[in-house]
């Protein structure tokens, strides 16, 4: 997005614009909890099934299942931007309406595919509270599904979201970001692998965090914030 001065040359956004938003803001963090939860997930995916089963050839079977659903994650990466293309793709074949509505629109329809992939966490979650064989099973599927989404959809979103000339440093930031923010996998990991108890501790704290991330695909579909976000961006 540009805008032009008296003397007809055009100038571009600040990418502080972008940076400090509120929709940049939430994205960023929507991206890193979902990154630091796959990681979590398969550094504790041993102690949930040692207190799950005491057979070492069933626990080790877990982590042999888990590694083998990766493999067909490679092959379901696209299909999360393949969703997020069509689901753009539907607002822009609908009727003309002005650069302000027309935006809305193609936010909005970020809203189904950033949703679906935030609930498989959500269902891997709930499975983290039963110790229970199926519990792990459907959580494996879970997690595979969404390791294969996130990215594309995340990538995609900031590609929608903010200026062209911003997307390269954007996504080099959030994905900067990422990557210190999984060092709290360790502390996390400490915790509970310390005591029994502090599993349901761990399990409260992860569920938390995962409902503050619920909220960046939920506000999607608020159209007078979204607008009220888009206007602050035009007027600053």
């Amino acid at each position: 997005m540009i805008y032009f001065q008296e003397q007809g040359k055009p100038e571009e956004i600040p990418l502080r614009r972008s940076l400090l938003s509120v929709s940049f803001l939430l994205h960023q963090y929507w991206f890193c909890w979902i990154l630091l939860y796959t990681i979590i997930y398969v550094g504790t995916l041993h102690l949930w099934a040692e207190r799950t089963t005491t057979d070492r050839s069933e626990d080790a079977l877990f982590s042999e299942i888990y590694g083998i659903f990766q493999i067909s994650g490679v092959f379901l990466a696209p299909i999360g931007g393949i969703f997020m293309d069509w689901s753009i793709r539907r607002v822009s074949k609908s009727e003309k309406l002005d650069p302000s509505d027309h935006m809305i629109q193609v936010l909005r329809s970020c809203f189904w595919p950033m949703f679906l992939t935030t609930l498989l966490e959500v269902v891997a979650q709930v499975c983290k509270f039963f110790n229970l064989r199926s519990a792990i099973y459907v959580s494996i599927v879970s997690v595979t599904l969404l390791r294969a989404f996130f990215i594309s959809i995340g990538t995609a979103y900031l590609r929608i979201r903010f200026p062209a000339e911003h997307f390269n440093r954007l996504l080099g930031i959030m994905s900067t970001c990422s990557a210190i923010f999984c060092l709290f996998q360790f502390p996390l990991f400490i915790w509970e692998s310390s005591s029994r108890q502090n599993v349901l501790y761990v399990n409260i704290f992860d569920s938390v965090c995962l409902v503050i991330a619920m909220i960046h695909p939920l506000l999607l579909v608020a159209t007078p914030l979204q607008r009220y976000f888009l206007k602050e961006k035009s007027s600053s």
